[in-house]
């Protein structure tokens, strides 16, 4: 059974785990449930804007790059040779191909990322992280792993953090077996 968190402690003082239960298996009312539904989506809505907003405005203003490009960096570091097909890059930030066509542009002109034809393909088109690209991707890491840090990991327990993650990935699967 999937367990997770209450905001408060037990009597120990350690935290005290609560079993899920569906909404639809509580005891409350469908408005009830309707609210808390609501609640919980506005607040991911809100704090998830805010926390995107606030790292945005610490990479633009200490690396000189924006979160979108941070973000784009981060998987090309991880990814063999530095580098992406660009329909996959496409897909894995969520853009579309026009907006990462832009963003590209604007990060070659910088001399921050490379676009290279696929030797296996010639209609195919990698995007590779440069030189340049990779240092700056490792100054803007510190910025960013530090507001991330302080802005909302120091406000969470390690079990909060694990409860964290396994809801988004039972998200994330939902969204792919519903939407790929």
């Amino acid at each position: 059974m999937n367990k997770c968190l209450t905001p408060s402690t037990s009597e120990s003082g350690t935290d005290s785990e609560v079993e899920v239960v569906p909404l639809e298996l509580t005891s409350r009312s469908e408005e009830e449930r309707k609210q808390v539904i609501r609640a919980a989506w506005r607040t991911f809505i809100e704090t998830t804007g805010r926390l995107q907003d606030e790292l945005d405005k610490v990479l633009r203003e200490g690396a000189k790059i924006a979160i979108a490009d941070y973000n784009l960096f981060v998987l090309l570091s991880e990814a063999p040779d530095h580098r992406l097909r660009f329909k996959d890059l496409a897909k894995r930030m969520s853009f579309s191909k026009s907006r990462l066509s832009y963003q590209v542009k604007v990060l070659d002109k910088r001399g921050l990322v490379c676009r290279r034809t696929a030797e296996e393909d010639a209609r195919g088109l990698y995007v590779e992280l440069t030189d340049a690209g990779m240092k700056t991707y490792r100054e803007a890491s510190k910025l960013h792993s530090a507001q991330v840090k302080a802005l909302m990991l120091d406000s969470l327990s390690l079990q909060e953090a694990e409860c964290l993650q396994k809801i988004f990935s039972r998200v994330a699967q939902n969204i792919e077996e519903l939407c790929d």
